[in-house]
């Protein structure tokens, strides 16, 4: 009998220990999600002004714009991520369709 009480005292201690070092990875995983997440945004952000600059997208830009919205949103919704990705797809392809588009407003 007390070889099973010490049994059942050393399983608890480790599934207790165990416990606690599974909350710590999740404590660490949530952090390095978040910079992840972080560092993406600020990839889509920074491609998002040099489009704006640019005043157009290729298509292989907004597929790049899409891959970054994508990532953010698979490590948690983020609003500005959709704001800025929205308008990347919202551009034209090229400066000559920029033109076009800018032409036809003024009439």
């Amino acid at each position: 009998m007390k070889n099973i009480t010490k049994g059942l005292k050393e399983n608890t201690t480790a599934t207790t220990e165990l416990s606690t070092k599974i909350q710590e990875l999740d404590g660490e995983i949530v952090k390095i999600k978040d910079g992840l997440q972080l560092e993406l945004f600020g990839s889509l952000q920074a491609l998002h002004a040099r489009l704006k600059e640019q005043k157009f997208a290729t298509p292989e830009q907004k597929r790049e714009a899409e891959l970054f919205y994508t990532q953010i949103h698979n490590l948690g919704k983020d609003g500005w991520s959709e704001l800025y990705y929205k308008e990347i797809i919202a551009m034209p392809e090229s400066r000559e369709d920029y033109w076009k588009a800018l032409n036809q407003q003024q009439q």
